[in-house]
């Protein structure tokens, strides 16, 4: 038995590389359901079609924190929390957009994983405890 085996858990980043290599392990696992979550819906698609019920779509962007706090209203049977999603914006220290692709990723890399942890900490009290990765 696995430890993910008839248990709800919630991904970020799911809709693709690791964060979809994750859900899909999960599911394949024995997960009852997997939460996951990404900035557009329609990304999930090929995840739904190919898991149904089991898997449930959820809009999260961590630029966006509001988002991640419904996210955490709509999951309240979440007992593991992957947060994987991330970004990256690649600019020379030179050029013009520097520093505002440095703030987004801070926004979305640092800020958002706080924002994550801070909205699921008590959702998974709340659940007699859990899994939380960063």
């Amino acid at each position: 038995m696995s430890f993910i085996q008839n248990k709800v858990a919630f991904v970020t980043g799911a809709n693709r590389g690791i964060g979809k290599a994750i859900v899909e392990s999960f599911l394949t696992a024995g997960a009852a359901k997997v939460y996951a979550a990404a900035r557009s819906l329609d990304s999930l698609n090929p995840l739904v079609a190919a898991y149904g019920e089991r898997l449930t779509p959820v809009h999260l962007d961590l630029n966006q924190p509001q988002t991640v706090r419904s996210a955490a209203q709509q999951a309240q049977d979440v007992e593991v929390v992957v947060n994987n999603a991330g970004a990256l914006k690649i600019a020379s220290v030179l050029d013009e957009t520097a520093v505002a692709a440095l703030q987004f990723e801070m926004e979305v890399n640092v800020y958002g994983l706080i924002h994550v942890a801070q909205a699921f900490a008590p959702v998974l009290k709340s659940n007699g405890g859990g899994v939380f990765v960063q």
